[in-house]
């Protein structure tokens, strides 16, 4: 491989300049229409249409905060263009470039949006190679920069398949570098400021441009440079600041100062740890989660800035400064950047990289450009792996036209898209972290070994000094002047002016509306749209089967979205949200309760197990017959079943601490539902799960063997000579387990029965463990046996309801007196103090479109209000995937609202005529169409 490796090297250093660079270009460009990160590619896209055909900026688009402008995942914060227009208007002539393609695609379409990123690589690449020249005079060296760019397989990821314009911009600083080592230095103010107007993170490297400046031509001569650059900044910023001044600046800057950590830094680490161990308290209490963000970020602005004011006094006061040392000054600079930044996402180390690339090269320092190799490989890796992030690169449209619609909506599943910490996107994340630990480790030593120096320098300046003569006032400048002393004044700074907003949290932290059981409670259950396109046009993701069209479009969850949602829910007479829970989407619930507060809303969680065995890396949990055939939407008992439930509950856990969650008896209520969905399994797992509570269920000891093959060898008439002769009794498929005439299948069905009960009543007891006691509310219907019986679930769980799926089932299989049988008898077990109604609109899809079923709703509505109900769920204000659907739509516009207003309205009890609406619905065959 090594061989090949140095042949294909070899043969790249042979070729000429123009061939070289053009085959270059080639890989690229074959990678622009097929990759692209999913956000930011549509966020380009979408704020260059709106410039280019609306007139409108994205920092006019920020400042209206429209919903679509925040990410659909955790922290849900706006996250909408915020760079600087020259990149804008780059990106609006090559869109230019694609309106006169005479062929549109959103293939072509991106292809067009990313193609001065793969052009920057390029640009980059060249001016290296000039840089690494200028300072050794070898042609080996200059080619050996130059591919170090142009065939560096994490450069052509983050221009080519992410689409991120980061070289672009670190091109242009390498030609402001060019022009000022040749002492071209009005020239280098103006391609600096080029650099600033494409991407703002080359602003890190204006202090050292600034006293290097000083240090080769003084002060005034540096004012001049300093002033072209800020004209020409001024010059094409100038329009767009005078339309929207503070949208340009929050974009340009607010909205970087105020992101909470992210990406490859020690401060992300942290953060996600501590919500790990503590979220409760992190991101559970609202004055919590400020406060400490509100530290974190002024930890890390304040490290970085003093760093960089240090590295920039160094080269001012360094007594023989060199033109190296404006290399290697920059190179600290972004080592310091990608160190101590609280956002470091992964095109940010293209800066670092080509620094260390170019100033490895010159130095001939083999062992710091084999870190820069190795920088190269594992962070490709990592960025690739960790959290399944290489789904996110390959576009909707180009997911389905490969591997089909079912396939990709597999695949989306493993992505953060679905959830934030899917077992996929943990593990995966694990291995990212590790891959790339030990390259970080030994960059920070060479780091930590160079940046001693520099902060050994003070910034006092000597003019300052020659004011005073007295020495202790000079001890104390000193003293102020040194590294440790600017940094506590900086962070003190930082922090108050991030804690801005502390004094309303903390009064808004200690509102609480907490509504208990015995209240009269109507909650509406709220489940999450994803769109993996982004785009609300774009019906894919959670909106692949749905056959009803939201106002707004194919829309994401939220937080704009669901404060609509909110506000018009509570006007409807709604006090409840039962919020929709997924494992690894805690902050999701976190974040839709704390909105909530604001709304007087208190909430339920609800878990929802038939979603969860619809899920492909959950497919472990559905049963097996025994020859590896799996039954998807059903689950079997066994340990790995438990544990996941277990983990389900438990990633919500914090939740249940929050002031406004429903609570009886002191006890904090949820809902599970499709706990029947339950149906045996016959591989190892599964028989080994009953074999152990086989024994536990007639009372014998685990571990007194003789006694268990004494026991069934007598009860079954057989001869059992060691615990694999159990085992081999157990029936091999569902026939033989349900042949209630063989004692040995009669006793496992009976055990079957018991590990159900054993089973839940285990996992409700593990969680409590963590908690002062849950109120469990079981969601019922027939499980697919018939196994169980209301009886058997009263006696695990707090209450029942009616499941969601036994209305479901109401549409193809059951009768009306079955559904207003359950309930009846739902209601008969229910604790006296108890009572919860259910009410279920529908909406059937037909040849004919969507036929909405007012009448079953109309008759849910009235079994509610008959039963006086003290806890009513309306199922469901958005679940699109089952057309129960109360938000306005398209096709229904607001009537299932104005419904359920008069409803809400009708709560008090009233005596109904059940016979006239059973009548109505069998004569409407539950096909009443909403004109009638």
């Amino acid at each position: 491989m090594k061989v090949y490796a140095y042949r294909a090297r070899e043969w790249l250093f042979s070729l000429n300049k123009r061939r070289l660079y053009l085959i270059a270009l080639s890989m690229r460009l074959f990678l622009l229409g097929f990759f692209g990160e999913s956000w930011d590619i549509y966020v380009f896209i979408t704020t260059t249409k709106q410039f280019l055909f609306e007139g409108v900026t994205p920092y006019e688009i920020a400042l209206k905060k429209p919903p679509y402008i925040y990410m659909p995942f955790y922290p849900y914060i706006e996250n909408w263009y915020a760079y600087p227009p020259l990149m804008l208007l780059i990106f609006s002539f090559f869109y230019l470039l694609y309106l006169a393609w005479p062929i549109k695609a959103p293939f072509f379409e991106r292809f067009f949006i990313k193609l001065p990123m793969a052009l920057g690589d390029l640009l980059l690449a060249y001016y290296a190679g000039k840089i690494v020249y200028y300072f050794s005079n070898d042609e080996r060296k200059t080619r050996h920069a130059e591919l170090a760019i142009l065939f560096n397989p994490f450069f052509i990821l983050i221009s080519s398949v992410w689409g991120m314009f980061d070289a672009l911009a670190m091109a242009f600083l390498l030609i402001a570098v060019y022009f000022s080592i040749n002492e071209e230095f009005h020239k280098s103010a103006v391609v600096y400021a080029i650099a600033v107007l494409v991407k703002q993170t080359t602003l890190f490297a204006s202090l050292v441009l600034f006293f290097y400046w000083w240090r080769k031509k003084g002060f005034k001569k540096t004012l001049i440079y300093t002033s072209t650059a800020l004209l020409v900044f001024f010059g094409v910023s100038l329009p767009f600041l005078l339309s929207t001044p503070w949208g340009f600046l929050q974009q340009i800057l607010m909205l970087h100062v105020n992101r909470p950590p992210w990406g490859y830094n020690i401060f992300t680490a942290i953060y996600f740890i501590l919500i790990y161990v503590a979220s409760g308290l992190i991101i559970g209490n609202p004055v919590f989660n400020l406060a400490f963000l509100a530290f974190i970020s002024a930890l890390s602005l304040s490290l970085l800035a003093t760093t960089i004011l240090f590295i920039g006094v160094w080269v001012f006061k360094k007594s023989e400064l060199t033109k190296l040392d404006l290399i290697f000054s920059l190179m600290l600079t972004y080592f310091s950047f990608i160190f101590l930044s609280k956002v470091t996402n992964e095109p940010y180390f293209i800066y670092l990289m080509t620094l260390i690339a170019i100033y490895s090269l010159i130095k001939y320092d083999a062992r710091l450009f084999k870190e820069f190799s190795s920088l190269s490989y594992y962070l490709l890796l990592s960025t690739l792996i960790a959290a399944m992030r290489f789904l996110i690169f390959i576009p909707s449209d180009v997911l389905m036209m490969f591997f089909g619609k079912e396939i990709a909506e597999r695949l989306w599943q493993l992505t953060p898209i679905y959830g934030e910490a899917n077992p996929y996107v943990v593990v995966t994340l694990a291995i990212g972290a590790i891959l790339i630990v030990p390259t970080f480790l030994s960059l920070f030593k060479y780091y930590y070994d160079n940046i001693k120096e520099v902060l050994n320098y003070s910034i006092t300046p000597r003019f300052i000094l020659e004011l005073f003569r007295n020495k202790e006032i000079k001890k104390s400048l000193y003293s102020l002047g040194k590294y440790k002393a600017v940094l506590i004044i900086v962070l003190i700074l930082m922090f108050s002016y991030q804690s801005a907003t502390l004094s309303k949290l903390i009064v808004y932290g200690n509102q609480s509306s907490v509504i208990t059981l015995e209240g009269r409670i109507v909650g509406i259950h709220y489940t999450w749209m994803d769109n993996p396109s982004h785009d609300p046009t774009k019906k894919v993701g959670s909106w692949a089967d749905a056959y009803l069209t939201p106002i707004e479009g194919y829309y994401e969850s939220k937080v704009p979205y669901m404060a609509r949602d909110l506000t018009q829910i509570t006007s409807a007479g709604i006090n409840t949200l039962v919020i929709e829970v997924y494992l690894g989407r805690s902050p999701a619930v976190s974040t839709l309760a704390e909105l909530a507060l604001d709304y007087n809303l208190s909430f339920i969680p609800y878990i929802d197990l038939g979603e969860m065995v619809n899920i492909s890396y959950f497919s472990y949990i559905n049963p097996d017959l025994g020859n590896g055939t799996k039954i998807p939407g059903l689950y079997e008992l066994k340990l790995a079943t438990w544990t996941t439930f277990l983990n389900t509950f438990l990633d919500i856990t914090d939740v249940f601490n929050m002031p406004n969650i429903i609570k009886f008896g002191n006890k904090p209520v949820v809902i599970v539902d499709g706990v029947t969905l339950v149906y045996p399994g016959f591989d190892s797992e599964a028989i080994s799960y009953q074999i152990t509570n086989l024994f536990n269920y007639f009372n014998i000891s685990n571990y007194n063997t003789s006694a268990i093959l004494e026991f069934f060898s007598k009860r079954w008439n057989v001869t059992l000579n060691t615990i694999d002769d159990i085992f081999k009794l157990y029936p091999k498929n569902l026939t033989a387990l349900l042949n209630t005439t063989n004692p040995i299948s009669r006793d496992f069905l009976s055990v079957y029965a018991y590990s159900f009960y054993k089973f839940w009543s285990d996992l409700i007891s593990a969680v409590e463990q963590q908690e002062t006691g849950l109120y469990v509310i079981f969601g019922y219907m027939p499980d697919p046996l018939k196994l169980f019986n209301l009886e058997n679930l009263s006696r695990i769980g707090s209450s029942l309801i009616i499941s969601r799926y036994y209305s479901y089932k109401l549409l193809s299989q059951l009768s009306i007196e079955d559904y207003i049988n359950a309930t009846e008898m739902i209601a008969a077990v229910n604790p006296s103090n108890v009572s919860i109604g259910v009410a279920q609109f529908i909406t059937l899809n037909s040849s004919l479109g969507p036929i909405p079923l007012y009448s079953m709703y109309n008759l849910t509505w009235n079994l509610v209000i008959e039963q006086n109900a003290n806890l009513t769920i309306i199922y469901s204000w958005n679940d699109y995937v089952r057309g129960s659907v109360i938000e306005p739509t398209v096709e229904l516009n607001e009537k299932p609202l104005q419904l359920t207003k008069y409803y809400i309205d009708k709560l008090a009890p009233i005596e109904m005529q059940w016979m006239f609406m059973l009548s109505r619905l069998k004569e409407s065959a539950f096909y009443e169409r909403e004109d009638n």
